[in-house]
């Protein structure tokens, strides 16, 4: 194992691979740094050069590039489920280090269909399933897992490997992680745009109608109408930090609508419908 010195000179020499240094152990030990609590292993070495190795310098080879892949793929469910616990970051970093290759694959292509699939699912599962929505802690930094978790998914649907019918449940895995009721966290450092920009992805594929966006935001609609149906006085808090959640990514979607001008007819022709949505939530 290298001492921090040696990295702190390859982060001077613009993060190239050290002259007669071999790649693959010094990949290895900066995936092992995935899991540090000092932010300095983790963050400033692990992440920051195992992003210039994979996706400006390209060191990896499509070889050397799967095997991260299926070793990145197991540690994300790795005690999944804690919250408040330190074994988020190997789950987080090694999401944000996937998004990196799939960023990298959507240019190359590299991985075969099931490949990029078995990405998607695992990328999918991760996002509904992590609880630990810490995005910083003074003790340990950057923690950001949902972040990474989107990240990934987006990468991942920018595949050209990918069609329509793979694509469907990434909308309904967005929307099921926004209406998540069961001891949810308010969106407090950009979720609500990180998960748009996930739908966002899809939408610049022009794979999808607007029936299947109008569709997908019939649910949103059920939820508002059915708390109605049955409010009172008594105060939720979980209700209502979902009730929060929806309104603010909604209108973060409508927002990032906006911005892209580019978007294919059918987005456009969905807005309306999204409108009407928002316009539950408004006050």
């Amino acid at each position: 194992m290298q001492n921090r010195a040696f990295w702190r000179d390859v982060i001077k020499n613009s993060y190239a691979l050290p002259q007669g240094a071999s790649l693959l152990p010094l990949t290895d030990e900066l995936l092992d740094y995935l899991a540090e609590a000092d932010a300095e292993l983790r963050d400033t070495f692990g992440y920051n050069v195992l992003a210039r190795w994979i996706a400006v310098y390209r060191y990896h080879t499509s070889d050397h590039m799967r095997h991260m892949l299926n070793w990145l793929i197991d540690q994300l469910p790795h005690d999944i489920g804690a919250t408040d616990s330190d074994s988020v970051l190997l789950r987080s970093y090694s999401a944000s280090i996937l998004s990196l290759i799939m960023y990298r694959d959507v240019k190359e292509q590299f991985f075969t269909i099931v490949e990029v699939i078995t990405v998607l699912t695992a990328a999918r599962t991760y996002l509904l399933d992590e609880r630990d929505t810490r995005a910083f802690s003074d003790r340990l930094g950057w923690i950001n897992a949902i972040a990474n978790a989107t990240s990934l998914l987006r990468f991942t649907v920018m595949n050209p490997a990918l069609n329509a019918p793979d694509l469907r449940p990434v909308l309904a895995t967005v929307r099921d992680k926004v209406m998540q009721e069961d001891n949810p966290t308010l969106f407090s450092h950009d979720e609500e745009d990180r998960l748009a920009r996930v739908i966002i992805a899809i939408m610049l594929r022009d794979e999808l109608t607007t029936f299947d966006y109008v569709d997908w935001l019939q649910p949103f609609k059920a939820w508002q109408i059915t708390l109605r149906e049955h409010e009172s006085d008594n105060y939720n808090r979980a209700t209502n930090i979902t009730y929060q959640n929806i309104k603010h990514f909604l209108r973060a979607l409508y927002t990032q609508m906006q911005l892209k001008p580019n978007l294919p007819l059918f987005a456009h022709e969905a807005q309306s419908e999204l409108l009407e949505v928002i316009r539950a939530y408004t006050m």
